[in-house]
């Protein structure tokens, strides 16, 4: 039973390793008729969105490594980390998203969410393109003891600049509705004059009215 139950949550942890990889994408949708490489830039763009666990992979190994290899055989030119340690005891003082960054020959920068384990916990991106601008927006409303936000970039790619959002909506039902409207919020306060990417763990609030909202400005790309 034991060894079932760890099969189990492995297959679990498996699926939800997925679900985030190919979840949670959205573009700005000025144009519906336009395709996505009509409305970000002449040529195709390739968006990543990984929960790398804080490192450790499904058989209890923890390797950054392993983390770029993965990356690597996608080739993106944008990726959104979810679940990323800074100098934590649990993943040995490493910075990840430096780490990571400096294995792939990518620009990057980390959002400090929550203070965990003499570190810090939180959000990261990874670019091919200079990161021009960088800036991480805590959400105000919580309902659990974990700080959420979502880390907003511009990068410069040709002679247009592009936003990036990073996220990871919570688990939690209340918690998540109210996230999405406060996401769409920043993302609105910015504009969208210029072309607009959001990507992360976005499921949960899919279920929710707030997430409808966004059909109005944006394509999603699931």
């Amino acid at each position: 039973m034991a060894k079932r139950g760890l099969l189990f949550r492995r297959f679990i942890n498996l699926f939800f390793i997925v679900v985030v990889i190919f979840i949670g994408v959205y573009v700005i949708n000025k144009n519906p008729g336009e395709k996505l490489k009509r409305i970000v830039y002449p040529n195709d763009i390739k968006v990543m969105t990984y929960n790398i666990h804080h490192g450790e992979g499904m058989d209890g190994i923890y390797s950054l490594s392993r983390i770029a290899r993965v990356i690597k055989e996608q080739s993106p030119h944008l990726v959104c980390l979810n679940e990323v340690d800074f100098k934590t005891e649990r993943t040995f003082g490493d910075d990840q998203a430096r780490k990571i960054a400096a294995n792939l020959g990518m620009d990057f920068t980390f959002a400090r969410n929550l203070e965990f384990q003499g570190g810090w916990y939180g959000n990261a991106i990874l670019s091919r393109f200079p990161i021009e601008f960088a800036e991480n927006k805590i959400f105000k409303y919580r309902n659990s003891p974990e700080r959420r936000g979502v880390l907003h970039v511009i990068v410069k790619i040709g002679d247009k600049r592009v936003h990036f959002y990073a996220t990871h909506l919570s688990v939690d039902s209340l918690e998540s509705a109210s996230e999405a409207k406060e996401l769409l919020n920043i993302v609105l306060n910015w504009g969208t004059e210029e072309p607009v990417i959001i990507a992360g763990a976005l499921s949960m609030a899919r279920r929710f009215p707030s997430i409808h909202e966004w059909s109005y400005f944006f394509s999603d790309l699931d």
